[in-house]
């Protein structure tokens, strides 16, 4: 059973963390974009055909350093994400009982 103050509980953690969550998006997405930049800079530092330039640059330690920080932040985002949803989920059962308790159920 999910009491009142675990639905408070929810809701505070959803209304503290809306910040936290978008900056914790905006890292990930920022990490994608470099992932990227840093896979392209390496393509175009190689030398050989298209698969070649492609291989060498994700070989290449600064794509597999940008990869691994990429990776973190969508692991911080995803368990941000997931917490916060947690958070919707008992605060939606909260409501549920209430309302059935309400009428009567």
């Amino acid at each position: 059973m999910i009491s009142q103050e675990d639905a408070e509980i929810a809701i505070n953690l959803l209304s503290d963390t809306d910040l936290e969550a978008a900056q914790l998006k905006r890292a990930m997405l920022a990490h994608e974009y470099i992932m990227k930049r840093v896979r392209a800079h390496g393509f175009l530092a190689a030398t050989g055909n298209v698969e070649e330039r492609k291989s060498q640059a994700e070989a290449s330690e600064d794509y597999g350093q940008a990869s691994e920080k990429y990776l973190d932040a969508v692991e911080a985002y995803e368990y941000m994400r997931n917490k916060r949803a947690t958070a919707e989920i008992q605060y939606e059962a909260w409501r549920s009982i209430n309302a059935n308790r309400r009428q009567g159920g």
